[in-house]
């Protein structure tokens, strides 16, 4: 699950946050659809939701799976 400790959250100048797998680091996920840079990233306790801020002056959320 994403609440395993299996799992990094990255935000990015590339306007993208990724979801990483470990063992290995190998993106899982990116996750696009900010217009400025991704400023800081989150998941919810429940691990079924990614929370991103962006420099753009938005927030989205996003489901996990």
């Amino acid at each position: 699950t994403a609440t395993d400790g299996h799992f990094l959250l990255t935000g990015a100048y590339d306007n993208t946050a990724k979801v990483w797998t470990h063992p290995g680091w190998m993106p899982l996920k990116t996750l696009a659809g900010h217009e400025g840079k991704v400023m800081a990233v989150d998941m919810s306790p429940d691990g079924k939701l990614i929370a991103t801020s962006s420099y753009d002056r938005t927030f989205k959320l996003w489901m996990s799976e």
